[in-house]
């Protein structure tokens, strides 16, 4: 064992210097194995921690051993802390090693157990731990990449070579996966570096060739573009008619159909002249259409007149509202009596009653002597009285069928006033209905009065306006709506024309100008095409080179494993990772430009 300061051979560096094992999987206590030579052999029985310090290795790199949780009957199987241990120990594992990068000796140590561990990394008097240190120990073990898969990938394909992981390469591992493997570990890394960067550049000239495609179409559509402008253009030039011809065919027409104020333009310069004559045409076209619309809006609108005025509605209204007013107050009036001989009923019941009772009473000690004042008495007479008091009373009768009188008096009355609500409800809806109907008569009248207002420049009559002969003067005011409209399309076609001669010289600036840029755009075009067969043909070449280079890679690969293959064949047999075959060769082969190793 050594403590001082590790040595190494300057031309063959010595990445691990030691490694400390402690209740880690066949180490229970502390055990210490230096590995600072160029060459270290591991010798020993079954049984005795070979595996398991390759595993402790495996497990400071990587943090965890995959051949063994796949090989786990449940979650929860400990298989990183030695089954010894104390209870609720950690496993640790702690080694002395060089960084390939830096050259600075460091103190790596992982603790933990199946569930979790945690990597602390000791330098200079630095600590790190968890996923820095995770980052220095990839980077300084020589690590291409820090992506988790891929580094243990390679430090299982390279550092570490166990049975299972043999069988593993041979089995599951694709074609292109076992010849980038092979490829490192004859150190014919460079070479796939080479080509990978070659293939990188043929994509990059790749991207550059459909960037070229896209222009060229962009080019190619802007001169097709340009080019059916230049051809419009050049068809309005020819066709277009004579200025001086055009100017006075539109003056004598607007002269001849009374529309003479459209020649009145203030304008200075004789092109903006015609175009507002253009435009008042045009605008007054559309007053025209807006006012052929409204006058069939408004006959429609007139054919659904009501029959009565609002005025005989009002007038039925107050009627209503005088009758419903009187059947109410008689109806208070007989609510009145009705109380009244309600009352009297229940007096007349009340003393009716009384009697009664009195005459139920005395009959059956009815004597021949008055049981108040002894005096003797018509018994026979008393008696018939007596009994005439059971019966029915006169006046209570009387009282009775004036009450029944009242009352269907009080129910005809609110029947009747239920009635009149009724027909008071319905009438108020249909004034509604007519003030409705007024309301948008009214709206339309006054629109066609203001498009009146509009066009009386062009002879729109306000006679043709009148509320209460609207309906008779609609057919008028359509047809001369219609009339005006004809001959305001013939002055706006003669407008246009004119305004197209007048645009002749600079349509003429513009089919130049047009000329121009279709010479700039065709040049462009041109320059473009040749860049995109430049870049073609770069990307041609780039493509063969990379197709040659993979063949090539693929032959250096083949010579360099066919010099190791006795060796090869050496440790697959000490290895056995195949319970049938002994002997492995590969076939080296380029399959879909890539790298193929086929055992």
């Amino acid at each position: 064992m050594t403590t001082s300061e590790p040595a190494y051979s300057q031309t063959e560096p010595i990445f691990f210097h030691s490694i400390r094992i402690e209740r880690f999987r066949g180490f229970n206590k502390s055990q210490e194995i230096p590995l600072d030579a160029s060459a270290v052999v591991i010798s020993g029985a079954n049984g005795l921690g070979k595996t398991s310090l390759f595993d402790a290795i495996q497990w400071l790199v990587l943090g965890r051993i995959e051949r063994l949780e796949k090989l786990r009957f449940r979650q929860n199987e400990e298989h990183i802390v030695n089954r010894y241990a104390p209870a609720g120990s950690l496993a640790r594992v702690e080694a002395k090693l060089k960084g390939a990068s830096s050259g600075n000796w460091a103190t790596v140590i992982r603790s933990g157990n199946y569930r979790s561990s945690t990597l602390e990394v000791k330098l200079n008097g630095e600590v790190k731990v968890g996923k820095a240190a995770e980052r220095w120990l990839r980077t300084e073990l020589g690590a291409y990449t820090l992506e988790e898969d891929v580094f243990k990938q390679s430090f299982m394909s390279t550092a570490l070579l166990q049975q299972d992981l043999v069988r593993e390469f041979l089995s599951s591992y694709t074609h292109a996966q076992r010849f980038e493997i092979l490829s490192r570990l004859l150190g014919l890394s460079t070479i796939d570096e080479f080509v990978d960067k070659l293939a990188d550049s043929e994509q990059r000239i790749g991207e550059r060739l459909k960037v070229a495609h896209t222009e060229l179409a962009e080019a190619e559509k802007a001169t097709q573009e340009l080019e059916r402008d230049l051809k419009e253009s050049s068809l309005r030039i020819e066709t277009a008619p004579i200025l001086v011809d055009a100017t006075r065919a539109l003056e004598d027409k607007t002269t001849e159909l009374g529309f003479d104020f459209l020649l009145e333009s203030g304008q200075d310069s004789a092109d903006l002249r015609l175009k507002s004559i253009l435009r008042d045409a045009t605008q007054y076209r559309s007053l025209l259409k807006r006012l052929d619309e409204l006058t069939e809006i408004t006959r429609l609108h007139f054919d659904k007149k009501p029959s009565v005025t609002l005025t005989e509605i009002e007038e039925h209204v107050s009627k209503i509202q005088q009758e419903l007013e009187t059947e109410k107050s008689l109806l208070k009036d007989d609510l009145a009596e009705e109380q009244r001989l309600q009352a009297a009923l229940n007096k007349i019941k009340s003393r009716t009653d009384n009697l009664r009772q009195l005459a139920i009473a005395a009959i059956p000690i009815l004597s021949e002597q008055c049981p108040v004042c002894s005096q003797k008495i018509d018994t026979e007479r008393v008696r018939n009285y007596l009994q005439s008091l059971l019966s029915e009373q006169p006046n209570l009768l009387k009282a009775q069928a004036a009450h029944e009188k009242i009352q269907k008096s009080i129910a005809e009355r609110q029947r009747k006033i239920s009635q009149i609500e009724v027909k008071h409800g319905e009438i108020i809806a249909s004034m509604q209905s007519v003030e409705s109907w007024q309301v948008r008569a009214n709206s339309l009248f006054n629109e066609l009065r203001e498009l009146g207002q509009s066009l009386k420049k062009i002879g729109f009559q306000e006679a043709m306006l009148e509320f209460t002969s609207i309906v008779e003067r609609l057919p008028l005011i359509r047809e001369w709506s219609l009339k005006c409209s004809t001959e305001l399309q013939t002055v706006q076609e003669l407008a246009e024309r004119a305004v197209a001669a007048q645009s002749v010289s600079e349509e003429s600036s513009r089919f130049q100008r047009i000329k121009s840029e279709q010479t700039y755009l065709l040049q462009k075009y041109d320059e473009k095409h040749r860049a995109l067969e430049k870049v073609k043909e770069a990307h041609n070449k780039r493509k063969r080179l990379v197709e040659l280079a993979r063949t090539k890679s693929t032959e250096v690969v083949k010579e360099a494993f066919d010099e190791l293959e006795p060796l090869t064949q050496d440790l697959f047999y000490r290895l056995a990772p195949h319970p049938t075959f002994t002997r492995l060769s590969f076939s080296h082969e380029v399959y879909r430009r890539r790298g193929s190793s086929i055992p």
